[in-house]
C-alpha cells in the first residue's frame, strides 16, 4: 500500500511521525507533501512545494491538492493521511473525495481541545471526521470527546518519539532543585504558572532553578513577569535549542501545567530521560500514570498553594520510584515498533502485512 502523505512538522516532529508509519510494515512507501524536504528514508519520496509559491498560502494549497490528486489516481492502491486538522486534513480530505481513495486523519490535542471552542472550527473538523477512514488521536481523552460528538471510527496511535536519543543512564550530576519546561511560549502552555510556582516556593524558602526552553509570543511577558516576581536570577529563558535530551540530564522535574495537550512528545522525552513530570495533566497525559511513577498527574484545578507543597515533597524527600526501571519500560513504551504496532491496528483491514 502507498501512503500519501500531507503534513507540516518541524523535521524532529515529522521523523517522529513517519517512523512509526514504517515500522508498521503497512506501506511499500511514503509520499510526502510538505514544504521541504527532511530526513531521508528509503521508502519516502518528497514532493515538496516551490518557495516562491510558499510565498502565496492559497498557492501552496492548490499546488499539494492537485499534486495529491494526481498521485493518489496514478497509484490505486493508496491511502491518504494528513496531519492535523488544518490546513493539511482539508486538502487531505479534498484530495480523498476527489480520488475516491480513503481518508486516515491524525488529530493533535490543539485540534480536539482547543479548537473545539469554536463552533464555526469545530463544526468543519467533526464534518472531516465523519467522512474520514479513520480519526487518529494520541489518547483515551481526545478519543472519548471526538465519540462523544458521534465520531466512532476513532483509533489511538501513542506519540513516539526516538529513545535512542535520550540516555537509559540516570545522571548522577542532576541538580535536585532544578525543574525544566520545554515547548511553546504561547498564552495556553501557561507558563506564567510555572513562574508563579518558583515565586510561592521561594517565599516558603526553598530556592529552584528553572531552565525555560522554547519560543513564542509569550516570551517578552513572562521574561517581565519573572522581574516583577524577583525571580529573574532563578529563571533562564533559553530560546528554540537542539539540545533538549543534553539540557533534560541536567534537571530534576518537567513542569508541565497546559491547559489543552493531546500528548505531547517532550513529556516521553522527559520520561524517557530519567526526570519527574510534574502536570496537572491535561489532555491525554493522564493516560499513562500508574502507581509509583515519576509521571505525577494531578487532576484539579490550578492551585499554587497546592502545587508548591506537592512539588516540594517531591524534590525534598526520598521516593521509592525505581527510576531506572521505569527508563526502559518508557524506552519500550515511546518507541517506533511501539508506534508501529498501533498503526498496524488501526488500519488492521486495509493493512496486508
Amino acid at each position: 500500500m502507498i501512503g500519501l502523505v500531507f503534513c507540516k512538522l518541524s523535521d524532529k516532529k515529522f521523523k517522529d511521525k513517519i517512523s512509526p508509519l514504517l515500522a508498521s510494515n503497512c506501506f511499500t512507501s511514503l509520499k510526502v507533501f510538505r514544504n521541504t524536504p527532511a530526513e531521508r528514508f528509503p521508502q519516502v519520496v518528497y514532493y515538496p512545494v516551490a518557495k516562491i509559491l510558499r510565498r502565496f498560502p492559497v498557492l501552496g494549497f492548490l499546488y499539494r491538492l492537485v499534486t495529491g490528486c494526481i498521485q493518489a489516481a496514478m497509484e490505486r492502491d493508496s491511502i491518504v493521511i494528513s496531519y492535523n486538522a488544518i490546513p493539511h486534513g482539508i486538502i487531505g480530505h479534498l484530495v480523498s473525495r476527489i480520488s475516491g481513495r480513503k481518508h486516515v486523519l491524525s488529530l493533535i490535542g490543539t485540534d480536539v481541545h482547543y479548537w473545539f471552542r469554536n463552533s464555526i472550527v469545530r463544526s468543519l473538523i467533526l464534518a472531516i471526521c465523519r467522512k474520514s477512514y479513520r480519526v487518529i488521536v494520541t489518547g483515551k481523552t481526545s478519543a472519548s470527546v471526538l465519540k462523544s460528538y458521534g465520531i466512532e471510527e476513532v483509533q489511538v496511535v501513542r506519540n513516539t518519539i526516538d529513545v535512542t536519543q535520550h540516555s537509559i543512564e540516570i545522571a548522577q550530576e542532576r541538580e535536585t532543585n532544578s525543574i525544566i519546561f520545554v515547548g511553546g511560549l504561547s498564552a495556553n502552555k501557561r507558563v506564567d504558572r510555572v513562574l508563579l510556582l518558583i515565586e510561592k516556593i521561594k517565599q516558603l524558602g526553598v530556592i529552584l532553578s528553572c531552565s525555560v526552553v522554547g519560543d513564542g509570543e509569550e516570551y517578552h511577558n513572562l521574561k517581565t513577569l519573572a522581574k516583577q516576581l524577583k525571580i529573574s536570577e532563578q529563571v533562564e529563558f533559553m530560546g528554540h535549542r537542539q539540545d533538549v535530551s543534553e539540557l533534560m540530564r541536567s534537571h530534576s522535574v518537567l513542569c508541565l501545567f497546559s491547559e489543552n495537550e493531546g500528548f505531547p512528545a517532550v513529556v516521553a522525552e522527559a520520561l524517557c530521560s530519567g526526570l519527574f513530570v510534574f502536570t496537572i495533566g491535561a489532555g491525554d497525559i493522564p493516560d499513562i500514570a500508574k502507581t509509583a511513577s515519576p509521571l505525577l498527574v494531578y487532576r484539579q484545578f490550578w492551585d499554587v498553594d497546592f502545587f508548591a507543597e506537592k512539588l516540594i515533597t517531591l524534590l525534598t524527600q526520598p521516593t521509592d520510584v525505581p527510576m531506572a526501571k521505569h527508563v526502559q519500560y518508557y524506552r519500550d513504551y515511546f518507541s517506533y515498533d511501539k508506534g508501529g504496532a498501533d498503526w498496524r491496528a488501526a488500519l488492521s483491514d486495509s493493512c496486508s502485512a
